[in-house]
């Protein structure tokens, strides 16, 4: 065998042991992909925890504002009690009021809110002259006559949540909620920093909106029957199959 071959097989040779064999680029491919995937997952973790926090953050904050407000007006803030056509309190089979929860006034409340006579409508402290509110709108929003926490001046009125930030607040328009009652135009309501996503869009009990809302009853709580029950619903996607299933923060001990 001359030397010209035998370095030509040399050199095949050093080139067959330098390359990856086909087996070996698909182990590096699967570990690459199990590597992502474990970081994806951290990623997303991270991510809820960090998203939870915040809704307790916020669910303190508002504990303690329904407290103080309890302390300072002598009840807790009203919750929406569903009426009949008649007006009506409705009530379950234990002689409980019904409770729309996702439709609270606990905004308006909190703030407090002034009161005009003449118009008879309500703003709530801070607002823009157009966000004022007329009593058919409280009724049909709220299922209440009017905001216990009123007043016609400032002096009047209890505030204990001023430190409300806008970014906690949405403006819902009533085109967009499934409701009993009948609202018109549209309110400000207490907003979860989470969004309803939108492929469950039609599973918001708010409505057809990707608005997600704080959840208040105090005349019918289940879970706290001395106090109030304030909870929300965070739609968090099962990783296995794909669906979104609820979470539940709120202010009683969970299992």
């Amino acid at each position: 065998m001359s030397v010209l071959r035998k370095s030509g097989m040399n050199l095949r040779k050093n080139r067959n042991q330098d390359a990856f064999t086909l087996i070996e680029m698909l182990v590096v491919i699967g570990v690459i992909a199990i590597l992502a995937s474990i970081t994806l997952g951290v990623i997303s973790m991270a991510k809820n925890t960090s998203q939870e926090k915040r809704i307790q953050g916020q669910l303190n904050q508002l504990i303690t504002a329904i407290e103080q407000y309890k302390s300072k007006v002598g009840f807790y803030p009203p919750d929406h009690q569903l009426r009949n056509a008649l007006g009506n309190v409705m009530y379950t089979r234990y002689g409980k009021p019904q409770v729309n929860p996702v439709l609270n006034s606990l905004y308006y409340e909190l703030r407090g809110s002034l009161v005009d006579i003449s118009s008879q409508s309500f703003i709530a402290l801070g607002d823009p002259v157009e966000y004022a509110l007329g009593q058919n709108q409280v009724e049909g929003w709220f299922g209440v006559n009017g905001i216990s926490n009123s007043g016609k001046s400032e002096d009047a009125i209890k505030s204990t949540f001023d430190g409300i930030n806008e970014s906690d607040v949405v403006e819902v328009d009533a085109s967009d909620v499934k409701s009993s009652s009948r609202p018109i135009g549209s309110v400000r309501l207490l907003s979860v920093p989470v969004l309803w996503p939108r492929q469950i869009q039609d599973q918001n009990p708010l409505g057809n909106t990707t608005v997600n809302v704080w959840r208040y009853n105090s005349s019918n709580p289940t879970n706290n029957p001395a106090s109030f029950d304030l909870w929300a619903d965070i739609p968090v996607k099962n990783k296995s199959t794909g669906e979104y299933e609820l979470k539940v923060i709120g202010n009683w001990a969970s299992e």
